[in-house]
């Protein structure tokens, strides 16, 4: 097993379109869902069924592609039952040779104990 599997903070790798590629099990935890493939499998659109609000997917993207990287990002996102929980996200851009965004990869970890529910990304 590597560190990826072993991570207490959630890891991921997602596409520009929303479809993630891979997730580790204290990801797919933090979601409610047993497994990563379950996860991975389960998720079509990252926009639309894990932001609660799907203008932040939108704001992530705008972030990373303009700056490379995200940083304490702060968004309330939806676990597998429907209930809302807060994440930090760091994240990077992973680019192709003509600097084109070929996914996204970070870390997550869950802050809902520390949100005082006046974040800017506020639902």
């Amino acid at each position: 097993m590597s560190i990826f599997e072993h991570a207490v903070e959630g890891i991921f790798q997602s596409t520009p379109a929303g479809r993630l590629i891979s997730v580790n099990p204290a990801l797919a935890k933090m979601h409610g869902y047993g497994s990563p493939e379950e996860m991975i499998i389960s998720i079509m659109d990252l926009g639309h069924q894990v932001f609660a609000d799907p203008n932040c997917h939108d704001e992530f993207k705008r972030e990373t592609e303009k700056l490379g990287v995200v940083r304490g990002a702060e968004y309330q996102v939806y676990r597998k039952d429907g209930s809302k929980i807060w994440i930090s996200v760091n994240a990077r851009a992973v680019r192709d040779e003509h600097g084109a965004i070929q996914y996204y990869e970070g870390f997550i970890q869950e802050v809902t104990d520390r949100n005082t529910g006046i974040l800017s990304n506020q639902v």
